[in-house]
């Protein structure tokens, strides 16, 4: 399935997140994918979109996408999260709100783009 970024135009993503920002002012609108690299043992969620309450932690975040992977995540698997902002790419730090990030790396159009891969890490 392609990106979020590439099935909208940017002027549907920014009326989209715009319309979301004024909606829900203490919540932040994320799209989290699988990294396009990352290897097929981790498994694509179903669910793309999400409105985070900006309080919410990146830790939080990322037990968030290990339950909606279910069982198919294996306890052993390391679970990293990205934030994109369509310039530069970084690590999320698992201690800073998603509002943090998305007052420093929020992309052009309004989203918050998160990207996860994992490693396994034990055996």
């Amino acid at each position: 399935m392609p990106s979020f970024q590439k099935r909208f135009t940017l002027e549907q993503r920014i009326a989209e997140a715009q319309k979301i920002r004024e909606k829900y002012p203490n919540r932040v609108p994320c799209i989290v994918e699988r990294n396009h690299t990352a290897s097929t043992d981790i498994p694509d969620i179903s669910k793309h979109k999400y409105l985070v309450p900006d309080q919410l932690k990146i830790a939080e975040i990322m037990a968030i996408v290990r339950k909606r992977m279910g069982t198919a995540m294996k306890p052993e698997q390391a679970l990293f999260l990205f934030v994109h902002n369509g310039e530069k790419t970084i690590v999320a730090p698992a201690g800073l709100t998603i509002g943090q990030i998305d007052d420093k790396h929020r992309n052009k159009d309004g989203f918050v783009y998160i990207e996860y891969t994992g490693e396994t890490t034990f055996g």
